[in-house]
């Protein structure tokens, strides 16, 4: 089971809202990796949500390790 804030979970269902379907932490975060990815501009620099998205990746790696 992933360990997930509420507040991690309202910015999931923005971002990843098929985060639930994951029960592997690794399989999850491969999927958020991409997302956070699809959210670089056209010359791969990261926006906003970039940041929005690689702030949550990190807090849920380490509330799961």
């Amino acid at each position: 089971m992933i360990v997930l804030t509420e507040e991690q979970k309202e910015l999931l269902k923005k971002y990843m809202p098929d985060y639930s379907k994951h029960d592997d932490i690794c399989d999850f975060l491969d999927e958020l990796d991409d997302v956070m990815l699809d959210s670089l501009d056209e010359n791969d620099e990261g926006t906003d949500e970039t940041t929005i998205i690689a702030r949550l990746y990190d807090r849920i790696y380490i509330q799961n390790e």
